[in-house]
């Protein structure tokens, strides 16, 4: 046998066999010898099977290792070793026929084997390891959660007693990943899913790049990660799982049949599921191939075999969904039913092939009409759900699946019952709470799309239940980044939701779920910086426990990953997500406690309307508008008018449709005027002798770094930015402010704070107006604009006070490398610096590259309560808290904004480009760096909805300040709840000094302010 385990010649394994059996055979009962001799020949004999793939082979090697243990004494030494053995040749043959009763001889005669050994023994980790893997065989074979817990426990015994160096430890520590996993998949519990990962990542890390296991363990990540992605989501989950699927599957050997076809199953799951959310059409078709050839490596028998075909049939249903391919509906359903017929009811997935199957012929039935499909998917999907545990998230799933069989009734046959039905099945699917968000999240949206046709309060029922659901996918166990991500999957819920209770009246209720269902992620900031000194009084130690994880949470939620990182920095970002997880988990509990103490039920809850009515600043009104493509409306609130209730305002001249056209008539012109970053020269007008604009070019010395110069050529066009304002005005703003009667004025006092949704978000409603002709009015006779991004941040910023750091800091960065030089910045900053001398203000100036970088800068912002940055600036969409300031050492990201809890934080003047300008997939969440710097702590602020000149962006700023310091002159440093009336007065300065024109409009427009 040694020859043959050097050379593999099956001749020579033949010739050892045949004389270990005529020795076997030589030796009379009795003979001590003898259970010796049946042990090598069972190893021989699993060796030759190993080699040969000859099944009697193996069943011979169980036989030699049973009569082996029955003649070795109980005592004897090797009682232990001859056990495992037998155990090695049970396992084999439970891949090839899978029986429970083989299964659990299997557990009981390995761990009677652990139990003969002591600590210490080289063994004893290969047989808990060995163990666990059984004990996770049972429990995916209707056991239990206790063998789950058994299998994590032996497996991480197993890693405790190998050394570092060992070359078996990265195999413990992929089983353990894979113990953890398959508790998730039993549970849903996202925590060990968490540890999953973890293990799983520090087992690749320590394999050598030619080791013969690494496929697996590559295969064991990459399918922990696509979980991870079914529960959260989060796209660089499923990208990394393709990426370590590949990669698995590169590397395996040739002559590994049952590991490539793992390996090709790892690969076209995860390329199914990734097509299925960012419908790239190579993907399904590779992820077919992958999935066929991976089946047709596996023998009939082997226990793997349905769970291949059961992806494959999944991938054809996407093909049939989106391509419309009949023969792939129907290879789905033949394969389903293959998957069905050979699996058992105690195993983990049969309730899941069920009620696929059942789905499956639910779309056939719609598509062909066969009363016997439709009565068979009914069928499949009750037997489903009695198979399934009720605190299993299969559960929502499945009733996620009948809802839809109860839908195809009524398309096909226009039943009024089963669309009742339907209703019924989706509502329980929404409210299962053992359901992950995203699968309840699908099922109220299909509840709430139907549900008018049954009631209006059905409607109000769901959309509910949806809001609540968004809450949950912006979870404070995610970072902010993937909290953005989630949203962008919800964006439309909160608007259809107040839409629905404003058609029946229902206009606080329409409120607070607006307020509810946007600007998630800021308001979480505020709630974990939340003022508690009341809560400190009653329980001092439960306040400052609170405020302890409160501070965790928003570190870890701050964080940024990328797809591009090494193994090393995302097992890094991988544990940190970890301890997020365990932080959220504590933040909850600790929240219960809280409101179970006596006048603290409403602790951080979503305040009522009334609430929010009663906290509003005096000075004016807050005007929320909802569009949806159903009706368009603004709500308008404020302290002591309309009895304490916001008032409904229906807009019935606007429409969705006319926003996302006048958004699209802008963004038109904006590009068109080449307005993209700070310091674009457009061209100017002056008045000539008849008060007529001119246009005029770029003084000498203005920088267009290459950019074009916009030429206002096209007098009388309908298409420009006069003509957004003029709608604006007449069909959206006008008949708010008559409705609330103000008054025409010079100088007007009060103030609105505009809450936007949707793609009014991108609107310049500040600057409303119809500005020539005989019906001239605009918005800035009758009030000084704000925006905010909920109701709630501007109560919050209203209560806040700023701790005493009076002064300002400057920032001019006209030539930061890699950036076009905006040489502007520094006549600005040197006109404000002049103008806080003169007022007796207390100014800094970091200027070119001296100081300017961020960690100097955010030393510095500690200092004082205001900024002025005279810089670049960028916005990204894809990842919002790596959005921020160029400065000469660096870019002064958002996160690192947001982590440093400035608590003197007033007023932030952003001369920059486009700094209030947000994410369009995002427009409920305010991404952009002017909410950010309010989430930052930041009372107010000064930005812009697309770039600023130079020219302009320094008198604008002079002008502010020259207002701001005089009207804070009785103050002891700047007053910031006056900054919204000095960008009034110094923006409407500018625009009767530039006259009408397209060109004065792209100059004097983009300023906005933002806040308190």
């Amino acid at each position: 046998m040694s020859r043959f385990e050097h050379l593999g010649n099956l001749a020579d394994a033949n010739e050892a066999i045949k004389i270990q059996e005529r020795a076997v055979d030589l030796s009379p009962e009795g003979d001590p010898n003898l259970p010796t001799r049946l042990n090598n020949l069972g190893i021989s004999m699993m060796q030759r099977f190993h080699h040969a793939n000859e099944e009697e082979d193996l069943k011979q090697a169980i036989k030699y290792h049973q009569r082996s243990i029955v003649l070795t004494p109980p005592n004897d030494p090797e009682m232990s070793t001859r056990l495992h053995n037998l155990v090695i040749s049970l396992n084999f043959h439970l891949d090839l026929h899978p029986n429970p009763d083989d299964l659990d001889t299997a557990i009981s005669t390995e761990e009677r084997a652990i139990e003969l050994v002591s600590e210490g023994n080289p063994n004893l980790p290969t047989w808990l390891n060995n163990l666990g893997s059984l004990l996770n065989r049972r429990a995916d074979n209707g056991g239990s959660l206790r063998d789950l817990e058994s299998a994590i426990s032996a497996h991480a015994k197993a890693v405790d007693a190998t050394p570092a160096d060992h070359p078996d430890l990265p195999i413990w520590w992929s089983n353990l990943g894979s113990a953890y996993r398959n508790k998730f998949i039993h549970t849903g519990d996202i925590d060990a899913l968490q540890e999953s990962i973890s293990v799983l990542q520090r087992s690749v890390k320590m394999t050598p790049s030619d080791h013969a296991d690494l496929p697996g363990w590559l295969n064991n990540l990459s399918s922990a990660l696509g979980s991870r992605f079914a529960y959260t989501g989060d796209r660089e989950d499923i990208e990394e799982a393709i990426e370590v699927a590949r990669e698995a599957l590169e590397v395996v050997p040739t002559h590994r049949i049952f590991l490539r076809a793992t390996s090709l199953h790892n690969l076209g799951t995860t390329l199914m599921v990734h097509f299925t959310r960012f419908s790239v059409e190579e993907e399904l078709v590779e992820s077919i191939a992958c999935l066929k050839e991976a089946v047709s490596l596996l023998p009939e028998e082997h226990a793997e075999r349905p769970t291949s075909m059961r992806v494959l049939a999944d991938a054809q249903m996407v093909q049939f969904e989106h391509f419309g391919m009949v023969d792939s509906l129907h290879a789905a359903i033949e394969n389903l039913q293959n998957v069905v017929r050979n699996t058992t009811e105690g195993q983990v997935m049969h309730h899941s092939h069920l009620a696929g199957l059942g789905l499956a012929l639910a779309k056939r039935f719609e598509l062909i009409g066969d009363e016997a499909d439709w009565e068979k998917s009914i069928k499949y999907h009750v037997r489903a759900m009695e198979l399934t545990p009720p605190d299993h998230p299969d559960v929502t799933s499945i009733y996620n699946e009948l809802g839809y069989s109860h839908l195809a009734r009524h398309r096909r046959l226009g039943e009024e019952q089963s669309l009742k039905d339907a209703v019924a099945t989706f509502r329980k699917a929404a409210t299962w709470k053992a359901g992950t968000w995203m699968t309840r999240l699908m099922a109220a949206r299909e509840w709430a799309k139907y549900a008018p046709s049954i009631s209006p309060y059905e409607a109000l029922d769901a959309y509910k239940t949806s809001v609540d659901l968004v809450s949950v996918a912006a979870g404070l166990r995610f970072t902010i980044q993937r909290r953005h991500q989630h949203l962008l999957e919800t964006a439309d819920i909160s608007r259809a939701a107040a839409a629905i209770a404003l058609s029946v009246g229902k206009v606080e209720q329409a409120l607070e779920w607006l307020e509810q269902g946007r600007g998630l992620v800021w308001s979480q900031l505020s709630q974990l910086r939340a003022p508690i000194e009341v809560l400190r009084v009653r329980d001092p130690e439960l306040a400052e426990r609170f405020l302890s994880v409160s501070k965790g949470l928003e570190n870890a939620g701050a964080q940024l990953a990328s797809a591009s990182s090494s193994l090393e920095e995302k097992m890094v970002l991988q544990k940190r997500t970890g301890e997020q997880g365990k932080y959220a988990k504590e933040w909850e509990e600790l929240l219960s406690a809280i409101r179970a103490i006596p006048e603290f039920e409403n602790f951080l809850l979503p305040p009522p309307s009334s609430s929010l009515v009663s906290t509003l600043p005096h000075s004016g009104y807050a005007v929320v508008i909802n569009v949806h493509p159903d009706r368009c409306d603004a709500i308008a609130l404020r302290r002591g008018f309309n009895g304490g209730k916001p008032l409904h305002i229906p807009l019935s001249s606007f429409s969705f449709k006319k926003a996302e056209s006048l958004h699209a008539l802008l963004r038109k012109n904006l590009a068109e005027a080449g307005v993209l970053t700070r310091g674009d020269v457009l061209g100017f007008e002056r008045r000539d002798e008849d008060g007529e604009a001119e246009e005029a070019e770029a003084g000498e010395g203005e920088s267009s770094r290459g950019l074009r110069v916009f030429r206002n050529s096209n007098t009388g066009r309908k298409d420009t930015v006069e003509q957004v304002l003029r709608d604006l005005w007449t069909l959206l703003v006008r008949p708010i402010v008559t409705e609330l009667s103000l008054k025409c004025t010079p100088s007007p006092t009060t103030r609105i704070w505009w809450c936007t949704t949707g793609v009014v978000s991108f609107l310049p409603i500040h600057a409303a107006g119809i500005y020539r002709g005989t019906d001239i009015g605009a918005l800035s006779e009758y009030a000084v604009s704000s925006y905010i991004p909920t109701v709630g941040m501007l109560t919050e910023r209203a209560r806040h006070t700023p701790k005493e750091q009076p002064g300002l800091l400057l920032v001019s960065q006209p030539d930061v490398p890699g950036m076009s030089r905006i040489p502007g910045t520094v006549v600005e900053v040197e006109l404000i610096h002049k103008r806080a001398e003169s007022a007796g203000v207390k100014a800094y100036c970091i200027e070119g590259d001296n100081e300017a970088n961020p960690e100097a800068l955010m030393k510095s912002m500690q200092q004082y309560s205001c900024i002025h940055l005279a810089c670049h600036a960028s916005q990204s969409t894809r990842e919002p808290l790596a959005s921020g300031f160029y400065l000469h050492g660096g870019c002064l990201q958002l996160s690192t904004i947001i982590q440093a809890h400035l608590t003197s934080a007033d007023i932030a003047f952003l001369s920059a480009c486009q700094t209030s300008t947000g994410d369009e997939d995002l427009s409920e969440e305010a991404v952009h760096l002017a909410a950010g710097m309010m989430a930052a702590g930041y009372r107010g602020i000064v930005a812009a909805m697309w770039s600023i000149q130079d020219r302009h962006g320094a008198q604008v700023a002079d002008d502010f300040y020259g207002d701001l310091f005089a009207r804070s002159a009785n103050e002891q440093g700047i007053d910031g709840s006056k900054a919204a009336y000095s960008l009034h007065n110094s923006v409407q300065k500018l625009r009767k000094q530039l006259g009408v024109s397209e060109v004065a409009f792209l100059a004097w427009v983009p300023y906005v302010h933002f806040g308190l």
